[in-house]
């Protein structure tokens, strides 16, 4: 069903890195690095004495511990680098670890991550069929803990992005076919953001402003249909397609959802079962289930009652007549555009209250949705804005694993 890469080779670029390639998968060398708890203090080796190993196979990975650096390259700057350690148990985990002490509590902040001493984590579950590998941390702390995670440089844009890049090279090493998180991306208190967020949450207020979220502009879907693509699939497209054609769909609800003029929403909902059934290819079956003619005719309704509605009486009892007419005339997406940083809670989730979908799943802490990636041959599904404009429907396009990612060995206890 998908691509065996269990034959794996090695390839050393210098005496310091490791290449991992994604035409003829390879794993990263490493060295047994003795005691590695812990309370151990490391230091790295020397350059004339740190050692690779480029005949380490699979097994001999998973049954050390160990620990290694990641040096990720940056267009016009410096690499950034990670590191990250091997440990043992089920399941197997990869940690990057703080490396001193936060910095002091402000009288306005809380110590709800005072006992957390790592910023990623990533679980290699052998267990389950396929394997699998599972975020089950990334960067959830908070900023005087942030400023401690075993990377370099410090306060470089895009940590998130680039971890989960060599997330991907490790799923590739491994022959491991699928990559899952729980979705709890959201703003920091400190940091950037625009004038309107949905419950804080990253990925649904980006959803609402450019029609996808963080984690599927890197190729994380929502695991319901994830899971479908899974069992008996004789006389079905191959599983690459079916994906391909579930995101187009989709990503048209949430176009439909978010640039509809307000005064059409409600018909647009209730009449998209029939957009489903105009592509010019097969509906999935997944897709027949999720878009029924019974639930988008009572989300209209929902929609209604709690979306335009209170945006309508809201924006007639605060602006004028002609404001009125031209809120009606414009998107959810247009609207929040306009919007200044003094919107209320009430009006937000009005915007949330429409921008949902049929299935949700809530796992874990919170009310993280599940989300999956699936890696074909090195390449995984990906969403980008389309070149004409973010009010046009996104564009799915197949991405390549990054192949210049470099993995450096050679760390032992002092």
């Amino acid at each position: 069903m998908l691509p065996n890469l269990s034959s794996l080779s090695f390839r050393i670029e210098n005496v310091d890195t490791i290449s991992v390639k994604v035409q003829k998968p390879k794993i990263p060398g490493f060295v047994d690095p003795g005691n590695q708890s812990r309370g151990v203090h490391k230091r790295r080796i020397s350059d004339s004495k740190r050692k690779t190993q480029a005949a380490l196979d699979l097994p001999a990975l998973l049954t050390r511990d160990g620990k290694f650096r990641v040096h990720v390259p940056r267009l016009g700057q410096e690499d950034w680098q990670a590191t990250f350690t091997v440990e043992q148990g089920t399941p197997l985990t990869m940690r990057m670890y703080t490396t001193g002490e936060p910095a002091p509590l402000q009288e306005d902040e809380d110590d709800d991550d005072e006992d957390i001493d790592y910023c990623a984590e990533l679980e290699y579950r052998a267990d389950l069929l396929p394997p699998t590998l599972y975020v089950s941390t990334l960067f959830e702390v908070s900023d005087r803990f942030l400023a401690t995670c075993d990377m370099q440089p410090m306060g470089a844009p895009g940590v998130g992005n680039m971890t989960l890049q060599v997330f991907d090279v490790i799923a590739v090493a491994l022959g491991v076919r699928t990559i899952s998180l729980g979705d709890m991306a959201s703003y920091r208190p400190e940091g950037p953001r625009p004038p309107i967020t949905l419950d804080n949450s990253l990925s649904e207020t980006l959803s609402l402003l450019r029609g996808y979220g963080y984690y599927e502009a890197r190729g994380y879907f929502d695991s319901d249909f994830a899971d479908s693509l899974e069992g008996d699939r004789t006389g079905a497209p191959p599983i690459e397609v079916e994906l391909t054609r579930i995101k187009m769909i989709d990503l048209s609800w949430i176009h439909t959802l978010t640039t509809t003029p307000l005064k059409n929403l409600e018909g647009a909902i209730a009449g998209f079962p029939a957009v489903v059934n105009s592509f010019g290819f097969q509906v999935p079956e997944f897709c027949q289930r999720k878009y029924t003619v019974e639930w988008c005719a009572e989300h209209a309704a929902r929609v209604r009652v709690n979306t335009i509605q209170p945006i309508f009486d809201w924006i007639k009892a605060n602006f004028d007549e002609q404001s009125t007419r031209s809120a009606m005339d414009s998107s959810m997406r247009e609207l929040c555009k306009r919007m200044t940083v003094g919107t209320t809670v009430r009006q937000q989730n009005a915007f949330g209250s429409a921008l949902v979908q049929p299935f949700y799943v809530a796992v874990g802490k919170g009310d993280a949705v599940m989300l999956t990636k699936h890696i074909f041959n090195g390449k995984y599904l990906s969403v980008r804005t389309h070149p004409d404009g973010g009010d046009s429907v996104p564009l799915l396009e197949w991405t390549d694993v990054r192949q210049d990612i470099r993995v450096e060995t050679g760390y032992v206890s002092l």
